[in-house]
């Protein structure tokens, strides 16, 4: 029997300027085209379900393009991004297989944006292959890491200091992939890095320099007194002999994590939040990508 085919129309505020239609189809068949566009990113979403309903088509709709524009923003490194908007309805594409549906309309929608960067369709593809190797995983990976991708989204959506909690939020759910319980952030922080590739903690090094070198003096002290800023200055001058760039690493998201702390229960350290919401987006990236 012929399922019900639809198409969802939406529009949302990112940074791309699309210069020709980029489709790419998703792990269930599933295709997600983007119109050509120089102001707002307009596209569309053609599915099939196994049931007749406009209402539970449009909230399967919404809940794919969501998950793909999620990993886009690892893929393609977005840093800010708007609330998807989507039509009223979803449009039936086979209606002479459903003559007895009585057929909803579609409302337009506007919306403005600001687009400064030129779409590319490997990101694209990079995202739709992102999508199948996460339905490869067991439900309760797929799980956790969809939950750490809606606060890294949530976290797109909003200002930096509030960026800054989602974040972190987000970096925390990820932990939820390893499967074992935590009796501390520290030992947290250890095993979430720990499933870094080295390789990949050089990159991050290498691209947040800067902000390292601003932790390393900002004298960072976590519980029993420890200087995480000594702690993680000890790590960069043993890099060129073991070249160990996950304990870098790990000493940074624990300088992050004093941070946090620092802006949450005393409303201090306010100046680095801009460099460490940069450095959380891209560890965040670059877990997802070698955890799965």
């Amino acid at each position: 029997m012929e399922r019900p085919e639809y198409q969802l129309d939406f529009e949302v505020t990112t940074y791309f300027t699309m210069k020709e239609e980029v489709e790419m189809k998703i792990w269930d068949g599933s295709r997600i085209v983007f119109c050509s566009s120089e102001g707002t990113n307009k596209g569309f979403i053609i599915y099939q379900m196994d049931t007749l309903n406009h209402g539970i088509a449009k909230e399967e709709g919404i809940k794919k393009v969501n998950a793909f524009l999620n990993l886009l923003m690892i893929t393609s490194n977005i840093d800010n991004i708007t609330p998807t908007i989507f039509a009223e309805s979803p449009k039936l594409l086979n209606p002479d297989r459903f003559k007895e549906m009585r057929m909803t309309i579609t409302k337009p929608f506007t919306a403005t944006s600001t687009i400064v960067a030129h779409f590319q369709k490997q990101w694209a593809d990079s995202a739709g292959s992102l999508t199948s190797k996460i339905h490869m995983l067991s439900k309760s990976k797929q799980a956790t890491i969809d939950r750490s991708l809606f606060w890294l989204r949530k976290g797109a959506e909003a200002t930096s200091n509030e960026r800054f909690i989602y974040r972190w939020v987000s970096f925390e759910a990820l932990s939820g992939v390893l499967d074992k319980p935590f009796s501390s952030t520290e030992r947290l922080v250890n095993s979430l890095i720990n499933s870094l590739r080295n390789e990949s903690a050089k990159i991050l090094y290498q691209r947040n320099e800067g902000l390292v070198s601003q932790l390393v003096l900002a004298s960072l002290i976590g519980g029993k007194n420890r200087n995480r800023s000594e702690e993680l200055k000890e790590a960069i001058n043993t890099l060129d002999k073991n070249g160990d760039y996950k304990a870098v690493t790990m000493k940074t998201a624990l300088c992050i994590y004093e941070v946090r702390n620092k802006f949450l229960h005393k409303g201090e350290a306010v100046s680095l939040i801009n460099g460490c919401n940069t450095l959380l987006r891209e560890l965040i990236h670059a877990l997802i990508r070698d955890l799965i």
